[in-house]
């Protein structure tokens, strides 16, 4: 059985479109590697520019794995080098019980 993850990003000032191109580049590799199911991934923006990616998982050993892939590696050391990694905590719409959040597609991005 699948493991969904909530991944949220706040990118550093002035590094967004760094980012997007990273996020977008993110999942393609995940698919690639049969780390994460067919599932569509979901992707969300709160009001103050954080950027949550929501997919699954094919299996926990799929997710503590993922870190033995050099692709995933250096896309993850990219990610962290143009934006913040934060816990849904962080966020003001996780202090509500009905989160709201802006979806968004890459098709629809610079």
């Amino acid at each position: 059985m699948g493991i969904v993850v909530i991944c949220s990003y706040r990118p550093n000032e002035g590094q967004d479109g760094d980012f997007l191109r990273l996020l977008e580049r993110h999942h393609g590799v995940l698919r690639h590697l049969n780390l994460i199911t067919e599932r569509p991934v979901v992707y969300l923006q709160s009001d103050d520019r954080v950027y949550l990616e929501i997919f699954e998982w094919i299996s926990e050993e799929a997710s503590r794995g993922a870190h033995d892939h050099e692709s995933i590696k250096e896309i993850w050391g990219e990610m962290a080098q143009v934006s913040e990694f934060l816990p849904l905590s962080a966020l003001e719409e996780a202090k509500t019980p009905f989160a709201h959040f802006t979806p968004f597609s890459f098709d629809q991005k610079d």
